[in-house]
């Protein structure tokens, strides 16, 4: 166990601005954070929680019948010649946001509640590494 004074001396060796950057980073590439997302997408919830979308009959015309018309557009789905797996700064994203709108991106409520869970988890998991 740490004593109070390499606490204190940990902690002048590991400023606010290097833990923020730390924490962002495994936030961002954290699996769970990840799946949040993509579960979200595979839903076909926006940020809000409301549907993106129903495929339409031209889409599942184009499909070949894989897509059916009036069921929930999968946003993680791929196409015969485009790929519906993006970040916000994929290839596709101007397409995405011209037919969803910015509401694609985002968690809703619910997903935001778990992602704080986990960001805890997480920053509790680099104060101990680095402070204790």
């Amino acid at each position: 166990m740490v004593d109070f004074f390499q606490f204190a001396e940990n902690i002048k060796s590991y400023p606010t601005d290097k833990f923020l950057d730390d924490l962002a980073y495994k936030i961002e590439s954290d699996k769970e954070v990840i799946d949040l997302q993509k579960q979200q997408w595979q839903s076909g919830q926006d940020s809000d929680g409301d549907l993106l979308g129903l495929y339409t009959k031209t889409t599942e015309i184009l499909s070949f019948g894989k897509k059916k018309a009036g069921t929930i557009l999968n946003a993680l789905e791929r196409g015969n010649d485009l790929t519906f797996f993006f970040d916000s700064t994929g290839q596709n994203t101007p397409l995405l946001l011209d037919k969803l709108g910015p509401r694609i991106f985002g968690l809703t409520p619910k997903n935001i509640d778990e992602l704080v869970l986990i960001s805890q988890n997480l920053a509790y998991e680099l104060l101990n590494k680095n402070l204790l």
